[in-house]
């Protein structure tokens, strides 16, 4: 199913909902569909506004502070805008 009023992000282990709607904050995100634990949809108003935040494709996300980041791991997680 094609979903054009949202953003697919993976990778986003470490992060809730707030830290997904934060990084998206510019273009006013509805709401957050999680699909597991490593994967969610942000939801915004319309189409228009997802195509907006695509600039963002690939950006990193901040690093949170998590034991699991401490230099010796992966880079953090990045976002993925699939049109």
């Amino acid at each position: 199913m094609w979903r054009s009023d949202a953003v697919h992000l993976y990778g986003v282990d470490i992060m809730n909902n707030s830290d997904c709607m934060a990084y998206f904050a510019e273009y006013g995100p509805v709401f957050v569909e999680w699909i597991n634990d490593t994967s969610c949809n942000v939801v915004f108003a319309d189409e228009h506004t997802a195509r907006r935040s695509g600039p963002m494709d690939a950006r990193y996300l901040p690093v949170f502070f998590s034991p699991c980041f401490t230099g010796t791991h992966s880079p953090p997680p990045r976002a993925r805008n699939k049109y």
